[in-house]
């Protein structure tokens, strides 16, 4: 593992390795500070290798989110803010937010690998391990911040709410085994955690691939199931939620969870020093963990399917590695609002179509060693034109409004009137509450170059090049103006 000019040193022995690494990695308006250990040991008996290993790290994450630059009045209509924070919304600008937390993570892992022939035909090995981990938040901070430089004050029961541990386990199994030009590739694996609410997690994840292995091609169909749990923040801020707002019931999320079958065709050699590769996917997720106005909901799932082609061209100084995917969305909500069940019909949650992700992409990296000491590298990124789906705050809390004076009135002969105007009001903001903006398709350039002497690697990149104007856009932000062109230099050492 090389060496960063953050710091760090290895030491090793026969058999026995020992990791100690101290590094701080900073992104536009995100950073983490890391402590990371790790010792391991391994040995060999006969056909079987073994090795067992243990980690540790502590990390300082922060977050400082720019909000606004000008009042936003629109959140004070969705989130039952304080009144103090009310009118600073509705009069001040600079509104931003700022995380910090500090976590520790402790791993004990075994895992081991045995090689078996069986005639003359027949070979493969089992994989086998199983590991235990424990996780803890010893601190959280959370501040709004508002005319750029001021905070309001901290929250000390949201802060005390934060705090938690967790532990997990898992275990899990693989075999592949060879017969002539046919393989067999299968695995499974079994997680168990206990949440820091004494809520359970147990999955089985399972996974199969066959393989038809030829010299000059190669043929795979595989399937597996995976999940990820829901991340710690996201439950822990469904609690927070309640404390915001009492009326909010904390909801207990369950992991995502994504079943994959590929079908995947690669030939070697057809030309000479050029391989490739043609994959083709589809993709089932499911309890896909969605942002609401003031809380996480496993709220939606998503059906894709795509083709993937690769392609990799080798010379002893010249690189090549072109990729180009094409992507299609069959079946897609976008997330649960929590509007009154005779408005949801109205507000359009199943897309049906990509969300932030282009139909169209291409990478191509180029790489050439020029000199024994300089190596430049290029990367050329094509993303087409794509959509981005969010929420009209505005909409949806007039939405709400017009909704309830809508059931205020009805039943009232008097009132019947002015309460079919309400629902038609109700309706329409319903109706927009789901915006769609397009982003035009981009083309971004970047090069750079390492050069080294003795022990010591200079490097320079320089990121988007000729200075491309594009937006990206997430899950649940609108869509974000990115970095110009923007320059990286580096230093390493490797002892």
């Amino acid at each position: 593992m090389p060496i960063h000019a953050a710091g760090g040193f290895i030491f090793a022995m026969p058999f026995i390795f020992l990791l100690l690494s101290n590094c701080t990695t900073k992104e536009p308006s995100f950073s983490t500070s890391s402590q990371h250990a790790d010792i391991s040991y391994q040995f060999n008996v006969q056909n079987t290798q073994l090795k067992n290993s243990t980690t540790y790290d502590k990390s300082d994450l922060t977050r400082y989110q720019v909000i606004s630059d000008a009042p936003m009045y629109i959140l004070t209509l969705a989130l039952p803010l304080p009144q103090y924070m009310i009118v600073a919304f509705d009069s001040c600008g600079g509104l931003s937010r700022y995380v910090n937390g500090q976590e520790q993570n402790y791993t004990f892992q075994i895992k081991g690998n045995h090689s078996y022939t069986l005639g003359d035909n027949h070979k493969g090995n089992i994989g086998f391990g199983a590991e235990y981990g424990n996780f803890k938040l010893d601190d959280i901070r959370y501040l709004i911040g508002y005319n750029f430089e001021e905070t309001f004050p901290e929250d000390t029961q949201i802060r005390e709410a934060g705090k938690g541990s967790e532990n997990r386990a898992d275990a899990w199994l693989q075999l592949k085994h060879q017969w002539r030009s046919l393989i067999l590739n299968a695995g499974m694996r079994f997680d168990y955690k206990s949440r820091y609410d004494n809520t359970k997690v147990r999955e089985l994840s399972p996974r199969v691939a066959l393989i038809l292995q030829r010299p000059r091609w190669s043929a795979r169909l595989s399937y597996s199931k995976s999940f990820v749990d829901a991340p710690y923040i996201y439950r822990q801020a469904n609690v927070m939620a309640s404390l915001i707002d009492p009326r909010h019931t904390p909801v207990s999320l369950s992991p995502e969870r994504l079943h994959s079958f590929q079908l995947s065709f690669a030939g070697n050699n057809w030309v000479k020093k050029l391989n490739f590769e043609v994959n083709a996917f589809y993709n089932h997720a499911e309890d896909l963990v969605m942002t609401g106005i003031l809380d996480f909901k496993n709220a939606s799932h998503n059906k894709t399917g795509g083709v993937e082609f690769m392609a990799a061209y080798r010379l002893p100084k010249f690189t090549a590695d072109w990729n180009f995917t094409w992507t299609h969305t069959f079946k897609s909500n976008l997330i649960d609002l929590g509007l009154y069940e005779k408005l949801n019909s109205y507000c359009h949650y199943d897309i049906d179509d990509n969300n932030n992700t282009p139909a169209v992409m291409s990478n191509l990296v180029l790489g050439w060693q020029a000199t024994s000491h300089l190596k430049l590298h290029t990367h050329v990124l094509f993303e087409g034109r794509q959509k981005s789906y969010n929420i009209d705050l505005e909409h949806y809390d007039r939405s709400r409004t017009y909704y309830f004076l809508y059931a205020l009135y009805r039943g009232f002969p008097e009132m019947e009137e002015k309460a079919a105007a309400y629902w038609d009001e109700a309706v329409a903001s319903a109706e927009k509450v789901v915006s769609c903006k397009e982003m035009p398709s981009r083309c971004i350039l970047n090069i750079g170059g390492k050069y080294t002497f003795g022990p010591v690697t200079l490097g320079l990149d320089i990121h988007n090049l000729l200075g491309t104007r594009y937006h990206r856009s997430g899950m649940n932000t609108n869509i974000i103006p990115q970095q110009g062109r923007w320059f990286m230099g580096s230093i390493a050492v490797r002892l």
